[in-house]
């Protein structure tokens, strides 16, 4: 593996050898500037920012997830905002419950009569489940 500074100093020079055609052809005569314009429509110029990117990756990097985690932040207290204005505005959050509180009621009644949790959540067409959490509260 090359050093970081190696890397940087490979990177100047590619830098430096693709900015001659370059020049050539913003700074030659008229006439030979059709000669220039493929290679550095299409080589010179993408080496070379693509080069120049790869050498300040790090920064980018950074500044990019610095921004991602801004952006993060307003994102939950935009979310946390939100949440509040529904729960002022009387919003319930969470699952409905499957059984009205009348059929809660009756089962609770027909559990404390003897009738076992099974048949009582199989006429409900609820699990047992549900019904073992109705008699624990």
């Amino acid at each position: 593996m090359i050093s970081n500074a190696t890397q940087r100093s490979i990177l100047r020079w590619i830098h430096i050898i693709v900015t001659i055609p370059i020049f050539g052809y913003i700074y030659g005569p008229a006439s030979e500037v059709q000669q220039y314009a493929d290679g550095v429509r299409y080589i010179f110029v993408p080496v070379m920012v693509l080069s120049g990117l790869w050498m300040f990756s790090g920064v980018i990097f950074a500044i990019l997830g610095v921004a991602a985690k801004l952006e993060r932040r307003r994102i939950l207290e935009r979310t946390a905002r939100g949440r509040a204005d529904a729960k002022a505005n009387g919003v319930k959050f969470g699952r409905k419950p499957i059984l009205t509180p009348h059929q809660q009621k009756e089962a609770r009644q027909r559990i404390a009569v003897g009738e076992t949790q099974r048949s009582v959540a199989r006429s409900y067409n609820v699990s047992q489940s549900t019904i073992s959490r109705l008699t624990a509260i």
